[in-house]
């Protein structure tokens, strides 16, 4: 078996972790505890699935993204997935295994997962949540199960613009708040109604993982049918400092806003 692929009998295995939702969330630190249990683990932001929509479409996929001190495994893990990519068919069983080579490919590039066989396996990338790429999505996957973190939407936006100013991208979260609280409501409202369509979700309230990260974990845990995992434990102390505190007087008449804060129990 090449370097990066896993055999058709893995395939038929594992089954598929996402993320659906808005960013700024809590996404990477669910993402970091998700990787901590042996059988489960999750990409960083690699866009696989958006550049295999991409080629199934007929459009010229993008680059891989490569980020500031990215270390020389992933530098090859990036080359190698470009690979998977130019030479997989468009057909849906041909992605969904592409899909799986790409991250397992990522998951060896990780001290911690040159030992791994996850029973889930997946990417965070939370945005897929929108039309029409949850469509391709869902065709691809109909047995994933996402997790949707969820945060006070002042609090979103407000990490959407420290971190345009600490590392100048993107651009698009240097918006003013109003826009960025509409953009909020309607993923949000998405989100909503896939759960109301009866898609696997579990929603995550970041506040809630600050304030009991056990209790919190093990529902994350317990969702995906897996032992409660405890090497977590050891990042305790980064879980705390993770909490940042903002202004959230919502001081803007956005349609929605106040009844998605009211379900998610935001006063």
């Amino acid at each position: 078996m090449a370097a990066g692929r896993i055999g058709m009998e893995m395939v038929a295995q594992v089954r598929p972790l996402l993320f659906v939702g808005s960013r700024r969330s809590g996404t990477t630190l669910m993402n970091h505890i998700i990787n901590t249990h042996p059988q489960l683990y999750s990409s960083f932001e690699r866009y696989s699935l958006w550049l295999l929509y991409q080629k199934t479409i007929g459009q010229k996929p993008g680059p891989f993204p490569e980020f500031p001190n990215m270390h020389e495994p992933y530098k090859r893990t990036l080359a190698w997935s470009g690979h998977i990519l130019r030479n997989t068919k468009t057909d849906d069983k041909s992605i969904r295994k592409a899909f799986f080579d790409m991250a397992y490919s990522n998951m060896r590039a990780r001290t911690d997962g040159k030992t791994k066989n996850p029973v889930w396996i997946g990417e965070k990338n939370p945005e897929i949540a929108s039309e029409p790429m949850w469509s391709f999505v869902y065709r691809i996957f109909p047995d994933a199960r996402f997790i949707h973190m969820i945060r006070h939407p002042i609090g979103v936006v407000r990490s959407k613009q420290g971190f345009v100013e600490k590392h100048k991208l993107p651009k698009i979260w240097a918006q003013p708040m109003a826009p960025q609280l509409e953009f909020w409501v309607k993923r949000e409202e998405f989100v909503l109604d896939l759960v109301e369509r009866g898609v696997q979700i579990i929603t995550v309230k970041l506040e809630d993982v600050w304030e009991d990260p056990e209790r919190e974990f093990n529902r994350v845990f317990d969702f995906f049918d897996v032992e409660s995992g405890q090497e977590w434990h050891k990042h305790i102390d980064w879980l705390r400092s993770r909490g940042a505190s903002y202004d959230l007087e919502v001081r803007w008449d956005i349609p929605g806003l106040q009844e998605l804060m009211e379900r998610y129990g935001y006063d």
